[in-house]
């Protein structure tokens, strides 16, 4: 194994396995997580990576006696099928079975009904990798994000388009079949008229088509061409529209959000040409991502399909260092302990919740195809202030 591969896993453990003082836990000695995330329907895409991610992560800890060094993970799952109304039967499940964490869906309005029954309960949550900029606010104390939220996420693209590529006039697509989807575009069009661009026109329109034949026709008939096309469609439309838009003859910037930070976003072959992704990790060379993934494949046999198996990683190392923390498994000890974390260096990047109300600050990647066509390189940063680097 090399040196900075080495090195990597010992970082990788060390955010995960710090250790100090606990109280005694429960009996069986274990720490109990209870995921209702989907890992069928629609949001598995979403969802089972992460799963994956914490099944690796958890190992790993037990390895070393388990979260704190002392409780044993056992993650128990109940799969919500990417529908709200199943949310709400596998919260409960996992709530009856002894859940002392749980995980929510990744999309808010579908993870909305566990998290209010983990509320209710006094059990913290943490709602995969949702989005929704508003959705702790509409659950209550106990309830986080790992992501930044899904209008923060629309700033950063508009940060990046005007001062990092002076892209001045904008058409927009997107849709309001999730909540993740409309924030997006919301939060890019306010940002990017604020700093002197233009929107130009935005369409709405519905998600999981086969084909965006008709939308991609009206960009090429309209009338001045926008400096640069943003959309909030993901995986697995993606692929196919960037394709129409490439075969229709248009070759302007394309800005996507971060459901698109996967290599299935190449699955169409086709070259994506100038097209830029949001996203809130990389896993750059030497980095304890990169270390991650190696874990996984040398596990499973075969690279993550998406950053979100990392997304999982960082799950667990924020839950380990809460009940750290907390010295304590007690739930809302745990809370406290996780919404006071700052400048934390979980697996895929650093985490602050300190006086953030539950949903963290982080630096989006603006990440582009690499020259393979197949995997993704940083072209900048965009800080929490809106700076870009």
């Amino acid at each position: 194994m090399a040196r900075g591969t080495f090195r990597n896993l010992m970082l990788f453990g060390a955010s995960l396995l710090y250790c100090g003082v606990a109280q005694p836990a429960l009996a069986d000695g274990t720490y109990k997580i209870g995921f209702a995330g989907s890992i069928s329907g629609f949001l598995a895409t979403c969802d089972d990576p992460v799963l994956k991610g914490m099944q690796l992560a958890a190992d790993e800890l037990n390895k070393k006696g388990g979260i704190a060094g002392k409780y044993k993970v056992e993650i128990s799952v109940v799969d919500s099928k990417s529908d709200p109304a199943q949310a709400q039967v596998a919260g409960s499940q996992l709530i009856d079975g002894g859940a002392q964490f749980m995980i929510g869906p990744c999309a808010g309005d579908i993870a909305l009904a566990t998290a209010q029954l983990a509320h209710d309960a006094g059990i913290p949550l943490i709602s995969s990798v949702n989005a929704d900029s508003f959705f702790v606010n509409k659950v209550g104390d106990g309830a986080f994000l790992i992501h930044p939220g899904a209008v923060a996420e629309g700033k950063a693209l508009a940060d990046y388009a005007v001062k990092a590529r002076n892209l001045k006039t904008a058409y927009v697509v997107t849709s309001k079949d999730l909540v993740f989807t409309q924030q997006t575009s919301d939060g890019f069009a306010k940002e990017f008229e604020g700093a002197g661009g233009k929107v130009l026109q935005t369409d709405y329109i519905k998600l999981w088509q086969p084909s965006q034949a008709a939308i991609v026709s009206k960009i090429k008939a309209f009338s001045p061409r926008p400096d640069v096309i943003m959309s909030s469609q993901m995986i697995p439309d993606m692929p196919g529209f960037i394709r129409e838009l490439r075969a229709a003859g248009l070759d302007t910037p394309v800005l996507l959000n971060d459901g698109n930070d996967s290599n299935l976003l190449f699955s169409s072959g086709a070259d994506l040409g100038d097209v830029t992704v949001a996203s809130v990790a990389l896993a750059t060379p030497g980095s304890s991502f990169a270390a991650f993934n190696q874990l996984y494949k040398d596990k499973n046999g075969k690279a993550p399909e998406s950053s979100f198996v990392g997304a999982g990683g960082d799950i667990l190392a924020l839950i380990n260092r809460a009940v750290e923390t907390a010295g304590s498994t007690d739930p809302k000890a745990v809370a406290s302990a996780l919404a006071g974390i700052e400048d934390f260096q979980a697996v895929t990047g650093k985490y602050t919740y300190k006086d953030k109300s539950g949903v963290p600050t982080r630096d989006f990647l603006m990440i582009v195809p690499a020259k393979d066509n197949k995997s993704f390189a940083i072209r900048n940063t965009v800080k929490p202030d809106g700076s870009v680097n």
